[in-house]
Parts: C-alpha cells; sequence; structure tokens
C-alpha cells in the first residue's frame, strides 16, 4: 500500500500479511544463522510451519509495505522495568529490500511509537540511544557473526 505520494507506508500487519512475515523469518534465518545454528534445524525450517505462528501473532508487528509487499516488520513491546520501559523484540527486512532505508524507517517509527507512549528507556542489547533523545545525529553499523547492530547517536 502506498499512500498518495507513493511511498513505502508503514503500518500494522494485518492477518493477511502473515504469510509474507513468515517467508522473512525463514528466508532471514536460513541465510543469518547458517554456520552458526545446526544446518538440519534450518534446512527443516518452512514457510508453511512458521505461518501457522505467525497468523495468531500478527497483531504484535508493524510493517512497511510497497503496494501488497512486506519489506520488513518490527515487533515492539512496552515493559515494565528500571533499567528499560521498551524494546524492539525484533526487526526484520526483505532480503532482497535490505540497503533499502526499510530498516531505518521501521527502527525510527519505533522510536516514535516509544516516544508516544512515554517510553524511551530501551533495552540496550545491540542499541546504544541517548535516554529521552529525540533526534538521531549518526548511524554507525557494526557488524558481527549473529546481525548488523546499530549506535545512534
Amino acid at each position: 500500500m502506498k499512500n498518495a505520494r507513493g511511498h513505502t507506508v508503514i503500518r500494522p500487519a494485518t492477518a493477511e500479511d502473515a504469510l509474507q512475515i513468515a517467508e522473512i523469518l525463514v528466508e532471514d534465518w536460513k541465510m543469518a544463522y547458517r554456520g552458526i545454528i545446526d544446518s538440519a534445524y534450518l534446512d527443516s525450517m518452512s514457510v508453511e510451519q512458521r505461518y501457522q505462528r505467525e497468523a495468531r501473532r500478527y497483531r504484535q508487528y508493524t510493517v512497511a509495505a510497497d503496494g501488497n509487499e512486506i519489506l520488513g516488520f518490527a515487533w515492539n513491546a512496552l515493559i515494565d522495568g528500571e533499567e528499560a520501559d521498551c524494546e524492539i523484540v525484533a526487526l526484520y527486512v526483505r532480503y532482497a529490500k535490505r540497503k533499502s532505508g526499510t530498516g531505518r524507517a521501521l527502527f525510527l517509527h519505533s522510536m516514535d511509537t516509544f516516544r508516544a507512549a512515554g517510553s524511551m528507556k530501551p533495552v540496550r542489547g545491540g542499541w546504544r540511544i541517548q535516554p529521552r533523545s529525540t533526534v538521531i545525529t549518526s548511524i554507525k553499523p557494526t557488524r558481527s557473526k549473529m546481525a548488523t547492530m546499530y549506535s545512534f547517536t
């Protein structure tokens, strides 16, 4: 679904998105974790099987959509903790759409969602974010075996 200006739309996921969410997850796991997780397990992953899970929990996701194609999705959660009050549980981008700005758009949308809810102390696993910051001044990718992490300052 593009808006009137023809841009990618970030919106809540619908039941119709669950299959594409499953496709993105399975593709990403098979590519990202090959050599890290047992190949037999990765080879056994199927979109159909994953779809059953995503069809039950799609409401937890926000998607980036271009027409009917889901480019990526984020799973955000508000949590009740001393050290953190919000978390990006997962953020995936379709492999063919990486480096298109989709991940960044989903991340920034997540931060806006957290701010709107009055939360801005994110879980800091792979992220470095200035608490209560309203402006991200730079993005610095750092590669690891598991993922690309970004430092936002």
